[in-house]
């Protein structure tokens, strides 16, 4: 829902948490954990990208701006493809057990994937 937000910084620190992961999302499948409305969408092909969130009203506003794109809610979602990426970008800090998180998602990249975090602040 952050990313909903039009502060006076938001671009700002878009633009800096696309810059961290960049080098995560150049290729292979992404999965994009905790999606909100989708802005990284726009950095990848929509074969190759599959965003998550529990935020319906920000699901609907992805799915209207990036059509080709798949967005799902977290609890349809069924683990059964695995990605060469996993990003979360500022959503760390809202899980409420991390080591869960990381573990889960470590299971869903392919060997040698890269799990790509960047933190609210950065």
């Amino acid at each position: 829902m952050a990313d909903r937000l039009n502060g006076f910084f938001s671009p700002l620190l878009r633009r800096w948490r696309f810059a961290a992961v960049q080098p995560f999302i150049e290729a292979g499948e992404v999965l994009d954990y905790g999606c909100g409305i989708g802005h990284l969408a726009q950095f990848i092909p929509p074969r190759r990208y599959l965003g998550l969130d529990i935020d319906d009203p920000s699901l609907e506003e992805a799915r209207k701006q990036f059509p080709d794109h798949c967005f799902l809610h977290l609890s349809q979602y069924v683990p059964e493809r695995k990605f060469d990426a996993l990003i979360a970008l500022a959503v760390i800090q809202y899980l409420p057990d991390a080591e869960q998180f990381f573990s889960w998602a470590l299971k869903l990249l392919k060997p040698g994937g890269k799990l790509g975090e960047c933190p609210g602040r950065c």
